[in-house]
């Protein structure tokens, strides 16, 4: 548990202890209990740290209460559960017994009428409910916490394993894809080829750049350099047009988008539901079809429709992560747009609303 999370539940506790002290005898809250008491708040932060010497401090404000009474109150008696608390959190529960056995006897007996005259059933059983309380509460915590801590070690072994992945694996096989694709394209004297042999270590290169972006996020490393500049809904529209037609298909727009749209920036991560969309249609689509999109734009926002034919043939399991559509819904969400996307007429429609009032003004 944090600082600030202690020191809340300290206050209210502290505060609840106070009223508790008034409900029962406000008579005694006297100078000298409020100062014993303040003091065995104050305590409290070396208790954080050295929670032995608090508790041995503490068992002194209680002994200083043996022989003046009239200092007594239920605050000092309810703080103790605090007390002993972070032993059981710091230490080993064990740790705390003894220190809490001290404090519940002191806090019945009294020197003056003789030791333990004051001894009551109801206050000793009272007194140790509250340190027990303390110490369970304490263990709860340090259980809590060592989950916690246990589950980012977990996630940073994931992430580990998975840089180590992204790096040794996938960068070295876009290497490959690169270095393969170039010399292709110096060999092949088709030109048609050698431009598609181009074009593949173009797009090898830049998902070796957005998996050097990805290794560095991860690592916490250069986080403001790793936003991608917001975009237009016509720059993203041109780019995902210019990428269809580099894979053969015929891509047509219908419709217009207005000088407002054009000048809009898209809400962040929303051009990757542009990057998304293309990446099903060279996978889902009929190789070499006609790819309409149909824009309609009114004063509240822009629906965007993709039309495509159904290839007969889809593309292999390991081609897809099943993920994109329920991602793309996810960000158009966050948007406070829709998205749908399913067959009619054997053809698979994409239909897109983003509002106006979530892009900004570029």
């Amino acid at each position: 548990m944090n600082s600030t999370r202690f020191y809340l539940f300290a206050g209210v506790g502290f505060i609840i202890a106070v009223m508790l002290t008034v409900a029962i005898d406000p008579s005694v809250l006297t100078p000298g209990a409020l100062l014993l008491a303040a003091l065995g708040v104050a305590l409290t932060p070396l208790g954080m740290n050295h929670p032995l010497w608090a508790a041995a401090a503490y068992s002194a404000l209680f002994g200083i209460c043996t022989w003046h009474t009239e200092w007594r109150s239920f605050l000092l008696v309810a703080w103790s559960a605090v007390i002993v608390g972070l032993i059981s959190y710091r230490r080993p529960w064990t740790h705390a017994v003894i220190p809490g056995l001290v404090l519940v006897l002191l806090s019945i007996i009294d020197p003056a009428q003789g030791i333990c005259t004051s001894l009551d059933l109801f206050s000793f059983v009272l007194v140790s409910a509250i340190n027990l309380l303390g110490i369970i509460f304490g263990v709860w915590l340090k259980k809590a916490r060592q989950r916690r801590l246990a589950a980012e070690q977990r996630n940073q072994e994931y992430r580990h394993a998975l840089m180590t992945t992204l790096h040794d694996s996938v960068a070295t096989t876009l290497t490959s894809v690169v270095m393969r694709s170039e010399t292709l394209g110096l060999l092949e004297t088709n030109p048609k080829v050698a431009e598609n042999s181009t074009a593949i270590a173009d797009d090898a290169r830049k998902a070796m750049g957005e998996v050097r972006d990805l290794l560095r996020l991860m690592k916490n490393e250069d986080l403001p350099t790793l936003k991608k500049a917001r975009s237009t809904i016509a720059e993203e529209l041109e780019e995902m047009q210019s990428f269809l037609r580099s894979h053969g298909f015929e891509c047509t727009v219908k419709g217009k988008l207005g000088k407002l749209a054009r000048s809009m920036a898209l809400p962040n991560d929303l051009h990757l539901v542009f990057s998304e969309l293309s990446a099903n249609l060279i996978k889902y689509a009929e190789a070499g079809s006609e790819i309409t999109i149909r824009l309609r734009r009114n004063y509240r926002g822009l629906d965007i429709e993709v039309h495509s034919l159904i290839a007969e043939a889809q593309a292999d399991q390991h081609m897809t992560t099943r993920l994109g559509l329920s991602e793309i819904e996810k960000r158009v969400a966050a948007a406070n747009g829709t998205f749908s996307s399913g067959p009619h007429n054997g053809k698979w429609i994409s239909a897109l609303y983003i509002p106006i009032s979530n892009m900004v003004r570029r």
